[in-house]
């Protein structure tokens, strides 16, 4: 469909697709899209697609669901109208599940964006070797850090009857470790905190041209509004990181007489990210609340539905 023919208030597409205003539901600076019924007003949710029984008035929702379906008969094939036929034939050909080792059949989502379309080769080869790099990402970061094990040393002290792991550095190995440890705490900060708001933008940019209701300035903050846990979540990140950044630039062993729990907290406080990544990434957004609560619904019902079968 053509770009100009997307939210000019006329339904050129199955379900309204290409005119998301019919069915959009707000819910704080988050929005979501429900299927538009045919020849009908009613909204539905996605959650109600497919699920064995037809909430539009012609039953459009469970038309061409693989389960449901009596649309696609050989039988009505004569009187199909050329979107259902298509659908239908597309319903018809093998499902393959999503997976590492189907993803090179996808295309990615930077090429759409700007080319429409990719050569499926480069496709291929640009998901393997993503997926590589990944792979040897964590091999990159232990050989980074490889010094720690060869310098790294047991001192007996005999006074406090306790033993101490310490590291013995030279002056340029220590500037090294340094250095490394520096770099593993700003790289990962900037680049999500760029990285989400290359998203932000980007994604306004795109919806400016084909929403041109609404301006650039207004997309903007609306997917600020939307996104804004990527651009909060970097910055909790590194707060909660600086006191074990601090203590793990200490080359010596400092003997704490007083208020040790003070020095623990500081190093442990470090993991609190990792140990509650429910409370910093799902609840500041309120798009993941939503979800979340969307899908604890979902399983409710399904638990209620199996019980009472």
């Amino acid at each position: 469909l053509p770009a100009n023919l997307v939210g000019n208030g006329i339904i050129d597409c199955f379900g309204a697709s290409d005119e998301l205003q019919y069915c959009r539901e707000t819910s704080g600076f988050a929005q979501t899209y429900r299927f538009y019924c045919q020849n009908d007003t009613k909204c539905v949710q996605q959650w109600q697609l497919c699920d064995g029984v037809k909430d539009c008035l012609w039953g459009d929702d469970e038309n061409f669901c693989e389960h449901t379906s009596t649309q696609c008969e050989v039988s009505n094939f004569d009187n199909l109208s050329d979107f259902e036929y298509v659908f239908c034939r597309i319903g018809s050909k093998e499902r393959s599940s999503f997976s590492l080792k189907t993803a090179s059949i996808y295309p990615p989502l930077a090429p759409t964006l700007y080319i429409g379309s990719a050569n499926d080769k480069w496709n291929e080869s640009y998901i393997e070797s993503s997926i590589d790099e990944v792979r040897l990402l964590p091999f990159v970061i232990l050989s980074t850090l490889s010094h720690e094990f060869v310098y790294r040393g047991l001192f007996d002290d005999y006074e406090e009857q306790r033993i101490w792991c310490v590291f013995r550095y030279s002056r340029s190995i220590e500037k090294y470790s340094t250095a490394i440890q520096l770099f593993h705490f700003i790289a990962p900060f900037f680049i999500n905190l760029f990285s989400a708001i290359f998203i932000i933008f980007n994604i306004a940019r795109h919806r400016s041209i084909t929403r041109i209701q609404h301006t650039y300035e207004q997309q903007l903050l609306q997917q600020f509004n939307e996104h804004k846990q990527l651009v909060v979540s970097p910055i909790v990140l590194v707060i909660l990181s600086v006191p074990r950044l601090l203590i793990s630039l200490f080359s010596g062993c400092v003997k704490i007489s007083r208020s040790p729990w003070l020095y623990l907290l500081g190093y442990f406080i470090s993991f609190i990210p990792s140990s509650f990544i429910f409370v910093i990434f799902v609840v500041p957004s309120t798009l993941y609340k939503k979800q979340f609560r969307e899908s604890i619904s979902g399983w409710r019902r399904f638990i209620t539905r199996e019980s009472t079968s």
